[in-house]
């Protein structure tokens, strides 16, 4: 069972690595200000980009950029996934970045933060959409369903306590039955 926890430790660790790294490449302290940088494609750079055209957005560390209009597997969005985890890579490996979180060498290769950043990157996709294309669609509804998502997440992180605490109080009682 220590085994259990320990292992989900650093899992939810090195979830963190991950969005931490997506904030700081995209330039940003929260997905909240998603509206204050560009992450859409134009369909013409989109063609340019899948053309290889001569001045193509392209993706670099210090250039990042994610095309959230568009489906991950996207050419564009598969060369942003990778430089996401060649210099997630990087850094934690000789910049010495996210040291603290101690991320085992099992998640240190590029096909596991590429599978990590993947993931992550429907929910950047999802706060896309509740913070860019919600309020420029209908910005009285997109006041509303932030207000229900909040009250939900308030339940939810209630009951979750309530669940945790359960869970520690069988610990202890099951440590005692021994």
């Amino acid at each position: 069972m220590n085994y259990i926890i320990f292992c989900s430790c650093y899992h939810s660790w090195y979830q963190k690595c991950i969005r931490l790294h997506a904030l700081s490449l995209l330039g940003i302290l929260d997905y909240k200000y998603l509206n204050t940088i560009k992450c859409a494609l134009s369909e013409e750079e989109a063609e340019a980009y899948k053309q290889n055209l001569p001045n193509c957005p392209m993706v670099t560390p210090t250039q990042f950029m994610l095309d959230c209009s568009r489906d991950r597997d996207t050419p564009f969005n598969q060369s942003a996934i990778t430089v996401f985890a060649e210099d997630f890579l990087d850094k934690v490996e000789n910049h010495f970045w996210y040291s603290s979180a101690k991320i085992p060498q099992r998640y240190r290769n590029v096909d596991t933060i590429e599978a990590a950043f993947k993931a992550h990157f429907s929910y950047i996709k999802t706060r896309y959409r509740e913070v860019v294309v919600a309020p420029s669609k209908d910005p009285i509804q997109a006041k509303q369903a932030i207000n229900l998502k909040l009250q939900r997440s308030s339940r939810g992180s209630r009951k979750a306590r309530v669940c945790t605490q359960w869970f520690h109080i069988s610990i202890i009682l099951l440590a005692f039955s021994c």
